[in-house]
């Protein structure tokens, strides 16, 4: 019956988790005991067995050798084949999707098995039990705007390397990999005085994230050191809501009241800054003529804004190079405290820049 498949087909999963655990760690060659053993240790049918290591086998964990047995496998690519998850809430931006492309393509290049666990970010509930149960070796965490005490004591019952990305807990003793945020706040306000601008601005289209407010207070700070007050619009957006509607609305609002009183704006994403060059557009302010602007995440759609957009790259191809680094490190038992790595951005310079 249907019932009595779904049944075997957990008792199968229940049998691969157990075996998976027992045998990643093995060195590779190390025999894998025969089927009639693990029946009998772990007292389920033959079926259930054959049905968990043809699944090992598939995710090259193990190998069979005619007359032999089945054995650990080897290395592939020259990493050992490791499941990581990564998770993330439902955000749909265009960065969000390229990040996890970005990180899908480059671990899955390298010999990984990777999966995606998504989560409704507007009712967090982060259950470590649903995470142990895709037997997974280590997690990777996209979860900037979740980032609470709550959450690290969550997750911490996991005792699985744990890597943090898009955010740097420098108190906590806590892995993780993001962009040099105070850099580059600091590179689109010298970018901006070395082309003669003075009276500069940055728009805030995206929530009160940890990495916006680092690039933030880098930028206004930068300003503030060269001996000129930036302004800020902040547009209030909430988790969930659109940030180039809502950048397109505070612009808006800003300029019909004080006017366009800056030659220069810093926005703190590429969305929100596709919603100021339409808002340029409607109230006749022409880019870069009257009003230079840079975004930031450098998405691929930059260079088919009108005009093209300067942005920030936060280089995520090198996120996932560094995540790779610190799980490598993990696997090896470092017992380093915490592993955090700052990536530095890129300014990308186009035609919605120029000097005055």
């Amino acid at each position: 019956t249907v019932r009595q498949d779904m049944q075997k087909s957990r008792k199968s999963d229940s049998v691969y988790q157990i075996l998976r655990q027992e045998i990643i760690d093995l060195p590779p060659g190390t025999p894998i005991p025969s089927v009639r053993e693990l029946m009998r240790r772990l007292e389920v049918s033959q079926i259930t067995v054959t049905r968990a290591l043809k699944q090992l086998k598939e995710e090259g964990l193990v190998e069979a050798q005619v007359g032999q047995g089945s054995f650990r496998s080897g290395l592939c690519n020259g990493v050992v084949r490791r499941r990581l998850v990564m998770l993330t809430g439902n955000y749909m931006s265009s960065f969000e999707m390229e990040m996890r492309r970005v990180f899908q393509q480059y671990f899955e290049r390298n010999g990984y098995i990777f999966e995606l666990m998504v989560y409704d970010h507007r009712h967090v509930r982060l259950e470590p039990e649903a995470i142990r149960g895709t037997a997974a070796d280590a997690v990777i965490f996209n979860l900037n705007q979740d980032f609470t005490p709550e959450l690290i004591t969550q997750v911490a019952g996991l005792k699985l390397p744990l890597v943090f990305i898009d955010i740097m807990p420098q108190t906590l003793p806590l892995d993780a990999v993001c962009t040099d945020n105070e850099l580059a706040g600091a590179m689109v306000a010298n970018c901006f005085l070395q082309n003669g601008h003075r009276k500069c601005a940055m728009l805030q289209a995206m929530p009160e994230f940890h990495s916006v407010i680092s690039r933030r207070r880098s930028f206004l700070r930068q300003l503030q050191l060269a001996g000129y007050a930036g302004k800020l619009i902040d547009c209030h957006t909430r988790s969930g809501e659109n940030s180039t509607e809502n950048a397109y609305r505070a612009f808006c609002e800003y300029v019909r009241e004080n006017g366009c009183d800056f030659t220069a704006l810093f926005c703190d994403s590429d969305l929100g800054a596709l919603g100021v060059l339409k808002a340029c557009h409607d109230l006749g302010i022409e880019v870069p003529k009257d009003l230079s602007v840079i975004g930031f995440d450098n998405l691929v759609e930059c260079g088919y804004f009108q005009p093209s957009l300067s942005s920030v790259d936060q280089n995520v191809a090198e996120w996932a190079a560094e995540t790779e680094k610190i799980l490598k490190a993990r696997f090896l038992k470092d017992g380093r405290r915490s592993i955090q790595t700052c990536v530095a951005p890129k300014l990308i310079l186009r035609d919605s820049m120029s000097s005055i």
